[in-house]
């Protein structure tokens, strides 16, 4: 679901930031050609990735004086959790990193924001598996604030696997 111009100066997804779809500006989200056309020419277009019980992504936010990147670097180094394949930096300049979900691993991953692991909160860290998603990417090595832009890595690829034990 999309939603016009806010208050914010750009397009958001209903659902995103506490956008409800009953919101008189929301546009539902279709398969209908002719209705995505009209929103392209209204400048209302982009998309959602879910990780749909197949891969893990980890958001990492950078405001409202969240640092999730640094949140995360611990994270990583403290649990050797591999180095990332695919990496978006978002709109505030934070990033969204894509991990295959283990095999072994089949109960349900529910939406983690500021993500605790041990006793310890990651502010700024949000993990999504198998409800959520995050904005997708519209350029490649290309970003700029308020966009959202593949800076690392390829769609096309192995990503790596997120451990079980997080």
């Amino acid at each position: 679901l999309f939603k016009n111009q806010s208050d914010r100066g750009y397009t958001e997804p209903v659902g995103w930031n506490g956008n409800k779809p009953e919101d008189e500006r929301s546009i539902p989200a279709t398969r209908d050609v002719s209705k995505i056309s009209s929103w392209i020419s209204m400048n209302l277009y982009g998309y959602g990735i879910c990780g749909w019980g197949k891969f893990v992504i980890v958001d990492l936010d950078v405001k409202h004086g969240k640092n999730g990147v640094a949140n995360f670097k611990i994270l990583r180094d403290k649990y050797d959790l591999s180095k990332p394949f695919l990496m978006v930096k978002t709109k505030s300049g934070g990033a969204h990193i894509f991990y295959k979900r283990s095999a072994t691993f089949v109960d349900p991953i529910s939406k983690q924001v500021n993500y605790t692991y041990e006793n310890v909160q990651y502010s700024g860290v949000d993990i999504f598996c198998d409800e959520g998603y995050v904005v997708g990417p519209t350029s490649i090595n290309d970003w700029k604030m308020g966009g959202y832009s593949i800076v690392a890595g390829s769609v096309i690829g192995e990503l790596p696997e997120f451990p079980d034990a997080l």
